[in-house]
């Protein structure tokens, strides 16, 4: 919370003033064009777009301890740090990382307090490079590349990951604005092995020079490549109030398993060579000033099908979170600091 508090602290000291028009979607990246000041020629910041936020998310469960045989509370602080840099007014560069910090006791990690870290992205990409006529829909996209930092990539032999991703929007003149953006997203992973590795090998006594390298895995396998269907929505009932709802569906196609694999089932199933889930997410933000944003939201993301290939409730179950989150928007904030320097 101390960083929370900091945070807060920068913005309230550099003043309060009005909110400006939204520079960038949180959730897609599709940049809206900057609102001019009458006879203002000022340049656009080249940072704009660029956001540090801080989310303290709790799961539903935590306050129903009697909705599952054993009590497993969650509450978690994610700091994550999205720097954008422009050329111009289409083409851009950008990165992202999130550390996250579970309150509770955690399940994923083996120290009491750990600061988890997340995989390191770097791309770029061009924003409403192109209007399809008499429709008005602006088509953008982006491509990056992901550097396994995380611990998890890192289990999964994860080598380098790259991505791409088309995006359809379309904005209306509905009270403030009505934005819906549709994207679409392609990923390949290039691994050491099509499963996941252990710490130390199965068998004991094993020595340095790889014999036993095969024994060394989970056996769970790992995706060959990913594909990521995303539908955001943003509603602006005021300058400085406004509704954004996401719908995410990912797929992950798999290596295909061995012949003789002992885990195999005899029991007649549906197949299962994809990994499907499904992601929801609403909150209502709110801009107090230009270089601040505030959002109170609900995110529920969910596995499609369990092991014996029943589907999990969509909507309300266990990985349900309630969040509110701390958005400080950097063109914002320096042109509070430093007044006139760029058009708003």
């Amino acid at each position: 919370m101390l960083l929370a508090s900091s945070l807060f602290a920068l913005v309230v000291l550099a003043g309060v003033r009005p909110a400006a028009a939204e520079e960038a979607s949180v959730t897609t990246g599709v940049t809206a064009s900057t609102s001019e000041v009458a006879g203002s020629q000022l340049p656009k910041a080249p940072w704009r777009g660029s956001m540090l936020l801080l989310r303290n998310e709790v799961s539903l469960l935590t306050f129903d301890k009697g909705a599952e045989l054993t009590y497993n509370p969650y509450d978690a602080l994610a700091f994550t740090a999205w720097p954008r840099w422009w050329f111009n007014d289409i083409f851009f560069v950008q990165g992202r990382v999130m550390l996250t910090h579970e309150l509770t006791n955690a399940d994923d990690t083996t120290n009491r307090g750990e600061t988890v870290v997340s995989d390191v992205s770097l791309g770029g990409g061009a924003s409403r490079f192109w209007t399809i006529p008499v429709v008005g829909i602006d088509l953008s996209a982006d491509a990056g590349v992901v550097f396994p930092s995380s611990k998890e990539s890192q289990a999964r032999t994860l080598a380098v990951g790259v991505s791409g991703r088309v995006m359809l929007g379309r904005h209306f003149d509905l009270v403030e604005g009505f934005d819906v953006v549709y994207s679409l997203q392609a990923s390949k992973g290039f691994y050491r092995y099509t499963t996941g590795e252990l710490e130390s090998p199965l068998i004991s006594g094993c020595s340095g020079d790889g014999s036993c390298e095969r024994f060394s895995n989970t056996g769970v396998r790992n995706p060959r490549f990913g594909l990521v269907n995303r539908l955001d929505v943003s509603f602006d009932f005021l300058t400085w109030m406004g509704l954004e709802l996401s719908a995410i569906h990912r797929m992950s196609f798999l290596h295909p398993a061995q012949d003789d694999d002992p885990r195999v089932s005899y029991v007649p199933q549906k197949p299962s060579n994809d990994r499907q889930t499904i992601e929801f997410e609403g909150n209502l933000r709110v801009r107090p000033m230009k270089s601040l944003e505030l959002a109170l939201g609900v995110s529920s993301l969910a596995p499609i099908q369990s092991p014996d290939s029943s589907l999990y409730t969509p909507f309300i179950n266990r990985y349900t979170m309630g969040f509110v989150e701390v958005r400080v928007l950097i063109d914002g904030l320096v042109a509070q600091i430093v007044p006139g320097t760029y058009a708003e």
